[in-house]
């Protein structure tokens, strides 16, 4: 079981990564974006739309 475990955690250590580098480009884009779930909460809105509404993320 802990040899499955190593490949989960990679796996999960893989798509962290991925994470941050989509949020790095999305941050990066001069144009506001956000994206939301079937219910309308934000899940993400990159710095183009805080700026937009006079807000910030919480770092």
């Amino acid at each position: 079981m802990k040899a499955g475990n190593g490949i989960i955690l990679q796996k999960l250590a893989l798509c962290e990564r991925y994470a941050n580098q989509l949020t790095s480009s999305l941050d990066s884009l001069p144009d506001p974006i956000w994206i939301k779930d079937e219910e309308q909460a934000y899940l993400y809105c990159n710095a183009s739309f805080e700026r937009l509404l006079g807000l910030s993320k919480p770092r």
